[in-house]
């Protein structure tokens, strides 16, 4: 998947496919707007997460879920999609490869806790913890 499109930004919203990474005004005004209700199975994809996942990720029920599959989603959803997909990109950028990110996130993790990072993806700070152990991890820094 990465490797035809290069870009998760582009499979999650096609209108910023021209952007390697949007700015963050882009990214405020895309979750002001709400994601279109695809973003939700295109962001379980990219992961390779079944929705079962995904929806205890972002704390919704799987009737909410499937209801929303055609709609906007609502500014918490479209949020928290844009965070992972943050993550993901960044993952991306450290191990250079789809198959090392896939495996990295979905294994446990020493620096969080022998978690997956993303069991860690339910939160805001669950998430910058993630980020910031990809830098150690980019920099070779670790305590």
């Amino acid at each position: 998947m990465m490797n035809t499109c290069g870009n998760p930004w582009s499979i999650v919203v096609p209108d910023i496919a021209n952007f390697e990474s949007p700015d963050p005004m882009s990214l405020i005004s895309l979750v002001r707007a709400g994601l279109p209700g695809s973003a939700l199975a295109k962001v379980a994809e990219i992961y390779q997460l079944p929705k079962s996942e995904m929806y205890n990720i972002l704390d919704i029920s799987a009737k909410t879920g499937q209801r929303v599959a055609g709609k906007k989603l609502n500014r918490d959803i479209s949020d928290h999609l844009i965070q992972m997909v943050k993550v993901f990109y960044r993952t991306y950028e450290v191990f250079k490869s789809l198959d090392k990110s896939i495996q990295w996130l979905k294994s446990p993790c020493y620096a969080l806790g022998n978690q997956a990072p993303v069991k860690l993806l339910d939160t805001v700070e669950g998430a910058e913890l993630v980020m910031n152990t990809l830098g150690c991890i980019e920099y070779g820094v670790f305590s």
